[in-house]
């Protein structure tokens, strides 16, 4: 899979103007300063995607919001699959033309997943004549079905069953497991995406409250020479042990994600390239239902990671430090008094020769910290979504798996055990992009089973 580099300095989102061509860099997150769009990007731009490291779903419906408000017609292009996964799904995107993407492709010879710039041009034409498994070049299938590319072709998507060489009377349930398989892969990949986001959003909160805290150091140390103040040091070593923390979450989730994409190419491979029968087909399945239920320890450290950061930033003091320097001293020298305010870079010019004054622009600085680092805590609910989606699929697959066992290979192929994994889908949803992933992949089970009006203790939709 295409990784994205948590160690980049520079993630802020950008973009620059090249004729009719806009690139854009960097990441989107949850909260994208889109104003950088303004007098750049207008109708009929070409979006160039290729240097994007990472979009998150809140981000990607922020920036079709402004799309659509702005009224443009845009062709995007170069865009990383972990990006279309998500922009496909999202009804603001539907009316923009997407050109190519950088796409998933399984090599015949060695069963491979690569990623390559694919037009979508002959991949449309393809999908609208339901031709589903389609040869890029010679040896390089696409491995996702050609209908799933194209979020306007509802006709496409619902139907009939994808083209499968399964020798069965029940092709229909083998096509269903490919379609499950595939939202399976979504809703884990946009999951995975949540651990980059949690990560971009609050280095960005730290980075912030770390600024904010040399300033109150700088004054205190004003304040209190001979004092030893140690604000800032513990606040860096504090972004450090956060930093690691996240990079160790991402590597555990990138590894199980190739291992599970790994088994995902073999069972389209083995289902599209050459006949095979039935039990053939299900013990494929039945390996990739393995792979998913393996993310459990993936699952269990989204909650340990969350855990560790919140107790981290529970455990910081410093503002208190701050708020106590602060409170209990008075009648500063005129030096005194304009040193500090230009610690805190104070520019209100009303309080310019006011300690008091001052001292609550100060206190409200302090204050400002302290939203900070709830804003910090808020974040980290992106820890338990990515949770609970993982436990999601888990508990389905583990159907899958515990059926294969006690029944032996044609149970996969019952239709009831079809209707089990639907209901289990339809009872489990609980954020954004399983409701919207479900629908796309599984418009049938959908219809039947989102349970779109339950209201819950405990449910979280994003957005």
């Amino acid at each position: 899979m295409n990784t994205v580099n948590l160690s980049d300095d520079d993630l802020r989102f950008r973009v620059h103007r090249e004729g009719e061509v806009v690139r854009f860099f960097g990441c989107i997150g949850d909260t994208p300063d889109l104003a950088a769009l303004d007098g750049v990007l207008t109708d009929k731009s070409v979006c160039d995607l290729s240097n994007l490291s990472f979009a998150s779903w809140i981000g990607l419906a922020t920036l079709g919001s402004y799309i659509s408000g702005k009224k443009f017609h845009l062709v995007f292009q170069a865009v990383p699959f972990k990006i279309y996964d998500s922009m496909r799904m999202m009804k603001t995107f539907e009316e923009q033309e997407i050109k190519n993407a950088i796409a998933p492709l399984l090599d015949a010879n060695t069963n491979k997943v690569n990623f390559k710039l694919i037009e979508f041009d002959p991949l449309r034409e393809a999908a609208m004549s339901g031709e589903d498994w389609v040869e890029t070049t010679p040896g390089q299938k696409l491995l996702v079905p050609a209908r799933y590319l194209f979020p306007d072709l509802r006709m496409q998507r619902e139907g009939g069953p994808i083209l499968l060489k399964v020798q069965h009377p029940q092709k229909d349930i083998a096509s269903f497991w490919i379609q499950y398989a595939a939202y399976c892969n979504t809703t884990v990949e946009i999951s995975s995406v949540l651990v980059y986001a949690a990560k971009f959003n609050i280095m960005q909160i730290l980075g912030e409250i770390k600024s904010k805290m040399a300033s109150g150091e700088a004054a205190l140390k004003l304040i209190d020479p001979k004092n030893s103040y140690t604000l800032v040091q513990r606040m860096e070593n504090m972004i450090k042990n956060i930093e690691s923390s996240f990079d160790t979450l991402a590597r555990k989730v990138q590894t199980q994600h190739d291992a599970s994409l790994k088994t995902y190419a073999e069972l389209t491979s083995q289902s599209t390239t050459s006949d095979i029968d039935g039990s053939t087909f299900t013990a494929a399945m039945a390996a990739y239902a393995t792979s998913i239920t393996e993310m459990v320890h993936v699952a269990a450290g989204c909650e340990d990671c969350g855990s560790a950061i919140g107790e981290q930033l529970g455990s910081l003091r410093a503002t208190q430090v701050l708020k106590n320097g602060m409170s209990t001293f008075t009648n500063p020298s005129p030096e005194m008094l304009t040193a500090i305010r230009d610690a805190f870079a104070i520019m209100d010019i009303m309080s310019e020769d006011d300690w008091m004054a001052t001292r609550v622009i100060i206190m409200d600085e302090i204050e400002h910290i302290e939203g900070l680092i709830g804003r910090c805590i808020v974040t980290l609910q992106g820890f338990d979504m990515m949770r609970q989606i993982l436990e999601h699929r888990i508990q389905e697959m583990l159907l899958v798996t515990e059926l294969f066992k006690a029944n032996g290979a044609d149970s996969l192929l019952d239709p009831d055990v079809k209707e089990q994994v639907l209901g289990k889908i339809g009872a489990h949803m609980v954020t954004e992009q399983e409701k919207v992933a479900f629908e796309f992949y599984l418009p049938d089970g959908f219809a039947r089973f989102a349970q779109t009006d339950r209201k819950e203790p405990g449910d979280v939709l994003l957005f």
